[in-house]
């Protein structure tokens, strides 16, 4: 497997559909980018509102928005992302949107003229259809721009596991049933504690006990010491 040293230093695109998104897979590598001499640009396609599982007492989708926005914009910081755009399209909706979505971001694309775009690939990682609409959107501006595309991947150790686990969420509401995982082809290697500080970043959406769920302890491991990824 490659190392950071495939497609680090550079100047980066970020394509996400939810705050806390680059959190779990992208915000290890921005920071290690900006510590390469790199810059890093993300465009988010919403605000989360319906995200609510780490909430301790029930919020309106406005305040939830505000407080989620809030968490992005620190924890982004935080990670040495230079440029953050938001386009506010509605959680659980960006896949009927998703040219909309790939108009505003082929904007950000003539504008910031990125070397590398990451988002996440046709499994969306979750299957969650937000995710996948930012990988039609990432696979056009890839092709148009004729730019590398790294998406979204787990550990290979892992891989199997995590496949498994993600059926039961795939079978209701904005999941996809289908989809295999990508297989990793490249990793960026993270300095000790820097993944759960950024995660602390999201205490709406993250318990730091479980950052992964039930994921195996030694998985937690391996996803806080590296970041994945497979090119299209």
């Amino acid at each position: 497997m490659k190392s950071t040293k495939s497609f680090l230093p550079c100047k980066l695109l970020i394509i996400i559909a939810h705050p806390d998104d680059e959190g779990y897979l992208f915000s290890g590598t921005t920071w290690m980018n900006h510590q390469a001499g790199g810059t890093s640009t993300i465009v988010c396609a919403t605000l989360g509102e319906k995200g609510s599982s780490h909430l301790k007492k029930p919020m309106s989708p406005v305040k939830l928005k505000a407080l989620r926005k809030k968490e992005l914009l620190t924890a982004t910081k935080f990670a040495k992302v230079n440029t953050l755009h938001i386009l506010k399209l509605p959680d659980g909706g960006v896949l009927p949107k998703w040219k909309m979505f790939l108009r505003q971001t082929a904007k950000v694309v003539k504008s910031v003229k990125p070397d590398v775009i990451l988002s996440f690939g046709p499994d969306g990682i979750t299957g969650h259809r937000d995710h996948q609409a930012c990988f039609l959107v990432a696979q056009q501006v890839g092709k148009k721009y004729r730019l590398p595309v790294y998406v979204a991947s787990t550990s290979p150790t892992f891989a199997p596991k995590l496949q498994n686990w993600l059926i039961s969420r795939r079978a209701h509401g904005s999941y996809d049933t289908c989809i295999p995982l990508q297989p990793a082809t490249a990793a960026v290697p993270l300095p000790s504690g820097l993944k759960r500080k950024i995660l602390s970043h999201y205490p709406s959406q993250v318990d730091l006990k479980k950052p992964y769920g039930s994921a195996p302890v030694s998985a937690v491991k391996k996803l806080f010491a590296a970041e994945y990824f497979s090119i299209i």
